[in-house]
């Protein structure tokens, strides 16, 4: 879980220092969609998508994970 989030972390830092022009996308992928937890990690990815839209870098943050944590094929 840790090791996620601090890809996650890493992939928004080395954003920062690209240029203006390039759009970024970032895939969040979380166990459930529901549980409050992973409802923080997606408004975490959305402020820091407008953190970095304020210094002029454009994220794309694509959001898709189940609706049930325990939803599988």
């Amino acid at each position: 879980m840790k090791n996620t989030l601090l890809a996650c972390l890493g992939f928004l830092a080395a954003a920062a220092f690209a240029s203006a022009a390039d759009t970024y996308q970032i895939a969040v992928i979380p166990k459930g969609t529901t549980h409050e937890f992973w409802k923080s990690i997606h408004a975490g990815a959305m402020k820091a998508k407008g953190e970095l839209a304020a210094q002029g870098i454009a994220v794309n943050v694509i959001w898709k994970g189940p609706l049930k944590e325990d939803d599988r094929e």
